[in-house]
């Protein structure tokens, strides 16, 4: 059984400072326009749900999966209560 004692990690710390002073900070990385774009759009107080604040295609989307969802719904109840009927 591999046993790691306390002065294991603190040795190991000064290890971890550097790689972790390596790491890109966030100011370096720039946020593309349209990014922020999306942003401002998605965070704007609407009383939509975040998943119809896309628009139209989104609304299509969401209205296609729920249809499908219902129409499976039935068809499966639909199967099993013809199941139950004739057995």
């Amino acid at each position: 059984m591999l046993r790691i004692t306390g002065s294991q990690i603190f040795r190991q710390l000064p290890l971890m400072r550097s790689l972790a002073a390596g790491a890109p900070k966030p100011s370096k990385c720039p946020v593309p326009p349209k990014m922020l774009e999306l942003q401002k759009k998605f965070q704007q107080k609407n009383n939509l749900p975040i998943h119809l604040k896309g628009g139209a295609k989104d609304k299509l989307l969401y209205l296609t999966t729920m249809g499908l969802t219902g129409g499976g719904l039935l068809y499966t109840l639909v199967f099993l209560a013809g199941y139950i009927i004739n057995d």
